[in-house]
């Protein structure tokens, strides 16, 4: 959306170089960012990427150090979203973004959620 109207990085770019090279061709910026913006494959991105998407250690804790006074005592270690590895997309493909619309008509922002790094410590005692 921002490149048809040319306030975008990359529409400023395509007019600092005297348009958008196309092969052995230059075309005007506004009528390449008209063309493609209709195209949805355009500003379609791969969704490629490896992560580490969640982990969990435990460590139970042997009945004898404690004689009988508490039995199976574990702490376990757990968290989601710790490493984005490899990412081919400019943001996190698992994430959609949202609209937020004025008057039915008029797209005033599209965002995408926050990713959050969640980190839990876990005490379990079985008896």
């Amino acid at each position: 959306m921002l490149d048809r109207y040319g306030v975008s990085e990359a529409s400023a770019d395509a007019r600092d170089a005297g348009g958008v090279s196309l092969g052995y061709f230059k075309v005007d910026p506004k009528t390449y960012y008209d063309a493609v913006s209709n195209l949805d494959a355009y500003y379609t991105y791969s969704a490629t990427n490896v992560r580490l998407q969640e982990a969990r250690l435990t460590y139970t804790f042997p009945n004898k150090w404690f004689k009988g006074t508490v039995n199976n005592l574990s702490l376990s270690v757990y968290g989601t979203n710790l490493w984005m590895i490899y990412n081919k997309a400019p943001y996190d493909p698992e994430l959609t973004g949202f609209h937020w619309y004025f008057w039915s008509r008029i797209r005033l922002l599209y965002v995408t959620q926050p990713v959050y790094l969640w980190i839990e410590f876990e005490i379990w005692i079985l008896k």
